[in-house]
């Protein structure tokens, strides 16, 4: 990693940044049309940190996502969701919604620690010891099961 100026630690699948003021939700309505958004679509379908913003992609793609915890709605274009430091928001003719409607802008004191789990597609935000929470598969999908050795 070339730049890492806003982050505090990075493991596997998790990224903890500085403070600063961050978007929650799916980054392209912050970064599309800009260079940051060409790195992140690089390498579509896995979880990605920069120094910049994280991303990770959703079990069903595009829709509206749910925080656990709040019932606040992200809504998802993209296929995936991410958090992303405003300072590099770049304004988007394509968004149509003020960014609190889409995801949520976070002022963040302390830290901010984005943690993917690929096998549950689901998203958790610490945000100064708060907590949020979007899983994006659906409860009710039952793990597949491989049968092939009870094949006769």
């Amino acid at each position: 990693m070339d730049n890492v100026e806003n982050i505090i630690s990075m493991e596997e699948y998790s990224v903890t940044y500085k403070p600063g003021i961050y978007f929650l939700g799916d980054p392209c309505y912050v970064i599309q049309g800009t260079e940051l958004w060409d790195k992140a679509c690089e390498d579509t379908g896995e979880f990605r940190a920069f120094n910049e913003f994280a991303i990770a992609p959703t079990m069903y793609g595009d829709g509206v996502y749910y925080d656990k915890y709040s019932g606040k709605e992200f809504g998802v274009d993209s296929a995936s969701l991410g958090i992303v430091n405003l300072k590099y928001y770049h304004e988007n003719e394509n968004v149509a919604y003020p960014l609190e409607q889409l995801g949520a802008v976070i002022e963040v004191n302390e830290y901010v620690k984005f943690t993917y789990d690929p096998d549950e597609y689901s998203f958790s935000f610490e945000i100064d010891g708060a907590a949020v929470f979007i899983p994006t598969k659906d409860e009710d999908d039952e793990d597949e099961i491989d049968n092939s050795d009870n094949e006769e």
